[in-house]
């Protein structure tokens, strides 16, 4: 939680890595297959979501040590929407102590996000080429598109507020 990260450490400087969050739910869910913990198809577990996240979030907030295991396995969509989530920090961390970015840039250009992160640490640039590559790099089959229209519609609103809190457009597909 945003004010007890804020009570232990004022002075943080915290990183955001956002993913495109429809792409970011079908990792989500082949994760939680692959775990053995999702024994549903990822349609079944995406209209199951919110009978299995129904209340959690208010029981995170209320008790600090209860740990939802629903929430951490079956949150596919509920965690997409980022720009509740910023907000909810940056109610709470003045921006300039935040750096957010976009996992595609990342993806496409690793040494210079790594750059921007070093810089934001006050941390000298990394000499020459660091051999960057992509960790845990799954393949599966893509969504349906029609699924991916449902997502999409679903993500709509909430990136556009995701992109006013950036600043920018993050570019993913609507």
């Amino acid at each position: 939680m945003p004010e007890r990260a804020r009570a232990l450490v004022p002075d943080a400087r915290l990183i955001v890595l956002l993913r495109d969050p429809v792409a970011r739910a079908l990792s989500h869910y082949h994760h939680e297959v692959a775990l053995g913990m999702e024994p549903l198809s990822f349609e079944d577990a995406l209209d199951a979501e919110s009978e299995r996240l129904d209340g959690e979030e208010r029981r995170i907030v209320q008790f600090p040590g209860y740990i939802s295991v629903a929430h951490q396995h079956h949150s596919y969509v509920a965690r997409g929407h980022y720009a509740d989530q910023l907000e909810r920090w940056l109610e709470v961390f003045p921006r300039d102590q935040m750096l957010i970015l976009v996992s595609e840039d990342f993806f496409a250009d690793t040494p210079g996000v790594v750059g921007q992160i070093l810089d934001f640490l006050d941390l000298p640039p990394m000499p020459g080429d660091a051999g960057f590559r992509i960790p845990n790099a799954r393949s599966y089959v893509e969504m349906e598109p029609s699924m991916r229209r449902l997502l999409n519609d679903a993500f709509r609103d909430s990136n556009a507020r995701l992109a006013e809190l950036l600043g920018r457009d993050p570019g993913w597909p609507s």
